[in-house]
């Protein structure tokens, strides 16, 4: 690493906060928490009172987020969050005591009522930052010269060419050439790597959609059965062959089923709101 160059954590933040002074001091915390770390990280902040309707877009790639619980859409916010992303850090906090049994079935990390922002956002976030390390799921791939490690939940899907299979991570962009630096290619074939994901545990979040993709299925926002296709979370469209279709559909609907439903109309599987909502009641 060059001298200077700050450490990528590649984990996202989000803070749910409406009130502007309150976001003053927050951004105020993070960005000495940031320096004093050493380290970078995405931030999000959802401000509207339709916060929950909008998460689902970003919701399975934050890593902590910060519910205030003085905004009137936090319980349904930290619902619709530990359904989607259940591998989410959940801080909820408030400028003065309040009830909180209600939201302990969102499993939240950590409650924190008349918030010191210096003190009690370093002891969270500390303690926050420690368990994510230590249970992150991760891909390993041994080669002749080299251990290679992929983070679970940042690898979009697998991708073979034949001879190579290329692992695309979450923040590629779309139709860029396969030798862009957000993906790594391996020389495997994708059946080696369905066996290495039984071995290692982690093959149960991943599908079978074509003889060239294995696709991570936190990653899939939607299905189209007219066109025989996945839509991911980066808006990027792969194929869904014939011959993996039937099992795919199933393990899909299977992993998927409480947030999922079938449109007749444009034959598009979609996360839908409100039966997200009613769910988690």
């Amino acid at each position: 690493m060059p001298v200077g160059e700050r450490k990528r954590a590649d984990m996202n933040i989000a803070f749910f906060e409406k009130n502007e002074q309150s976001w003053i001091k927050l951004k105020e915390w993070l960005c000495e928490y940031t320096i004093r770390k050493d380290m970078d990280f995405s931030v999000l902040r959802f401000y509207r009172k339709d916060a929950a309707e909008v998460l689902f877009k970003y919701a399975i790639g934050i890593s902590f987020a910060f519910i205030s619980l003085d905004h009137e859409e936090s319980m349904k916010i930290g619902k619709a969050l530990a359904r989607l992303n259940p591998h989410c850090y959940i801080c909820y906090y408030a400028q003065k005591p309040c009830e909180f049994q209600p939201f302990l079935h969102t499993r939240p990390f950590d409650f924190y009522f008349g918030i010191r922002y210096q003190n009690d956002m370093d002891t969270v976030m500390d303690a926050m930052l420690s368990e994510y390390i230590q249970s992150s799921g991760t891909f390993l791939y041994e080669t002749r010269r080299s251990f290679l490690y992929y983070p679970i939940k940042n690898i979009a899907y697998f991708q073979s060419d034949l001879k190579y299979v290329h692992v695309i991570e979450t923040n590629r962009i779309p139709n860029e050439m396969q030798e862009q630096e957000n993906t790594h290619r391996l020389y495997a074939r994708l059946s080696d790597i369905e066996a290495e994901l039984e071995k290692q545990k982690t093959a149960w979040c991943f599908v079978r959609i074509h003889k060239s993709y294995l696709v991570n299925q936190y990653h899939i926002a939607s299905v189209d059965k007219q066109n025989h296709s996945v839509q991911l979370t980066n808006d990027e469209i792969l194929p869904i062959s014939a011959s993996f279709y039937n099992e795919a559909i199933g393990k899909i609907r299977s992993f998927r089923a409480p947030v999922m439903q079938e449109n007749p109309d444009s034959a598009v599987s979609h996360i839908n709101y409100n039966q997200i909502n009613s769910c988690l009641e």
